[in-house]
């Protein structure tokens, strides 16, 4: 019946892919998935092959009618009306379904079934009947492949088998050559002849036998439990040490139980154990059983297999850990399926195997068939680009970047693109998958930030620019009122204050001029603003200049103002008082970071300044305010060294965000 079962099972794929309208199924292993070219060949050659079929075919729906039937069918019942009759009928000839059929109990069990009949109504003779369910997503039984065989030659050959076997047992039993039937290692017969020539006993020859396949089954590695008919009942007699192991050798405590006591809370169990033995079949199933002698919970996969005359052996295979993994597969699955980025699985020539819904609405596509079993080249909308990234992620596993593609609307998307080889638990490339994320919508923020920002700074460079030249006008100002003052003393204040003006458009000045409005290289400042003083005080020439500023050291604004100030009035303070009478020397000015703070040194090798001066409580202006910045503005301290000229030090701290 193998070609049934594919039938059975290839139908069963069709009602699937009928019942689905956009929702691609895929199996769990992306080895065996399969293209829907694959299911759509099936469809187109389900029908031929159920035509082929000698066996009388026919899906019986719930209300036991004939929905489809193959042509042998229609040959059998020779022109009656076939399809939309009652199966019990056309088969049994009764008014309604019977007990006895397989089809019967399929729709009751949800289980196959199977059975010999002997149907008086259609002249005596016997049929094998199969019935296989056909259910949908939610287990329910919809309909019932029906397959019947005309048995009934098999039957008078199975008679007269019978009758001829007698015959030859009496042969063999007289023969005078030893004669013996070995089944799986066991001894099952042997002649009178054979007992003569072995010297053994017919008993003792059987039971080496026995012990030899006793031995084979206490080692065979899964669980294995034998169940012995009594009665009507099913007795416990015997467990091999795979059994012993995952029980933990509890199971002994069970032997000679019965299958009704055992198995009083699993009627299911019970019904196999007797289905087995009453069909003299195999069965196979898989369960979540609770060990009554562990406690413990395990999937296990289930084979029941009868071995005659009244025994039951059942295989029990621990397949809990692969349940885990199938359920966490499951879940990546899912996860996969419901991510926002869109993900494609192309196999190593670059047809694609899968993709999920986020990346066909991506690409627009309508459905996954567009996609789903084609080359990537083809279908998509820039094949250059997809053939560029194939070659790369199977030459170097991987690839990932930012690129502008066409998708299938005609429309012109970013996305960000990150590929890699997929390969099997030996390192072996089986697959490539890539993960896609549409930032069309970030790009377009990203360049409105760009454009807004630069507008920012063109403005702020403007203002810097119009400061600048408002502080230029005043110190033009107070130049043009110097000129009217005859007074040294005074023309000397307007100049101090033009030079403290000049000291803060020189900042505006640098800031507009840079490309980095939020801080200042003060080490050029530094060199533009000492350069104004020594050519405004005459300085230039008798007097050296030695500049110390530690690399890319950067001040904000709020820093380099005070900065600016302090330098200014102490530059200014030692070109006018530290070098009397045309006196030659040096000025100073260093700038390094220790640890978290600043320290800024300004000094000079002139003549110092009076023991008793306190610059808190002098009555020189540039003094003081060389105070009242470094502890009021710049949170400070301030030190003077007068022990080799003079030597100011002052430490400051400056935020993170404005020192490089």
């Amino acid at each position: 019946m193998g070609n049934i079962k594919e039938l059975v099972e290839m139908r069963q794929r069709i009602t699937k892919l009928e019942a689905s309208e956009t929702q691609h199924k895929h199996t769990a292993d992306i080895l065996q998935v399969q293209t829907e070219e694959a299911l759509q060949a099936s469809v187109r050659q389900w029908q031929s092959t159920f035509d082929a079929i000698e066996d009388l075919v026919a899906i019986i729906d719930k209300d036991y009618r004939v929905v489809r039937a193959n042509q042998t069918m229609d040959k059998f019942f020779d022109g009656a009306k076939v399809l939309d009759a009652h199966c019990y009928e056309l088969f049994h000839g009764t008014e309604e379904a019977i007990p006895s059929c397989p089809t019967y109990q399929t729709f009751r069990s949800g289980e196959a079934t199977h059975a010999e009949l002997c149907e008086q109504h259609l002249g005596g003779h016997w049929f094998d009947v199969f019935a296989y369910p056909i259910k949908d997503k939610d287990g329910t039984v919809q309909q019932v492949v029906h397959i019947v065989r005309d048995i009934t030659e098999r039957k008078k050959a199975g008679e007269e088998l019978q009758a001829s076997e007698e015959k030859y047992r009496q042969v063999v039993e007289n023969a005078n050559e030893a004669i013996l039937v070995i089944q799986d290692m066991v001894i099952k017969f042997l002649n009178p002849k054979t007992i003569e020539i072995l010297g053994y006993s017919k008993e003792e020859a059987l039971r080496e036998s026995e012990e030899r396949a006793k031995a084979q089954y206490k080692g065979i590695p899964i669980p294995t439990y034998t169940w012995q008919r009594v009665d009507d009942d099913f007795v416990l007699i015997d467990h091999n040490d795979a059994a012993v192991a995952i029980t933990h050798g509890k199971i002994a405590d069970f032997v000679g139980i019965k299958a009704s006591e055992l198995y009083r809370d699993a009627p299911k169990i019970q019904e196999e154990i007797y289905r087995c033995f009453s069909e003299k079949a195999s069965i196979e199933r898989e369960m979540l059983y609770r060990f009554k002698s562990t406690g413990e919970e395990k999937y296990l996969a289930v084979k029941y297999a009868f071995v005659p005359p009244d025994l039951v052996l059942v295989h029990t295979e621990d397949i809990t850990a692969r349940k885990w993994a199938e359920a966490e597969l499951r879940i990546k699955e899912q996860a996969i399926a419901s991510s926002i980025s869109g993900i494609v699985l192309v196999d190593l020539d670059g047809a694609i195997i899968y993709v999920n819904q986020a990346y066909l609405d991506i690409f627009a596509y309508s459905s996954a068939e567009e996609a789903i079993g084609h080359k990537m080249t083809e279908v998509a909308a820039d094949k250059e680009i997809a053939q560029k990234l194939l070659t790369a992620t199977q030459t170097k596993g991987w690839w990932k970047g930012e690129i502008r593609v066409p998708v299938r609307d005609g429309r012109t998307i970013d996305i960000l693109l990150s590929t890699n080889l997929v390969r099997n638990e030996k390192g072996v490339p089986i697959a490539m998958m890539a993960s896609v994320t549409d930032i069309s919508e970030r790009k377009q923020a990203e360049e409105q930030l760009n454009a807004s920002l630069k507008e920012k700074e063109a403005l702020l460079s403007e203002i810097h620019h119009r400061v600048k030249n408002n502080l230029q006008v005043i110190s033009s100002l107070l130049r043009l009122q110097e000129r009217d003052i005859e007074d040294e003393k005074y023309s000397e204040m307007f100049q101090d204050s033009r030079n403290r003006i000049r000291s803060m458009a020189l900042i505006h000045e640098k800031l507009y001029r840079s490309e980095n409005f939020a801080n200042i290289d003060f080490a050029e400042y530094i060199k533009s603003l000492t350069s104004d003083l020594f050519r405004a005080y005459k300085g230039t020439g008798r007097i050296a200049f030695k500049m110390d500023i530690e690399e890319d050291v950067s001040l904000s604004i709020d820093t380099a103002i005070p900065c600016g100030l302090i330098i200014n009035e102490l530059v200014s303070n030692s070109l006018k008082h530290a070098f009397p009478e045309g006196r030659e020397g040096e000025i100073g000015i260093s700038i390094r970071s220790i640890e978290d703070e600043l320290e800024l040194v300004v000094s000079d090798n002139g003549v110092g300044m009076p023991q008793n001066l306190d610059i808190r409580k002098t009555e020189s202006l540039g003094l003081h305010l060389v105070s009242i910045l470094a502890e009021g503005q710049l949170h400070g301290e301030i030190n003077l060294d007068r022990s080799e000229g003079t030597l100011f030090t002052i430490k400051f701290k400056e935020t993170r965000d404005t020192v490089k």
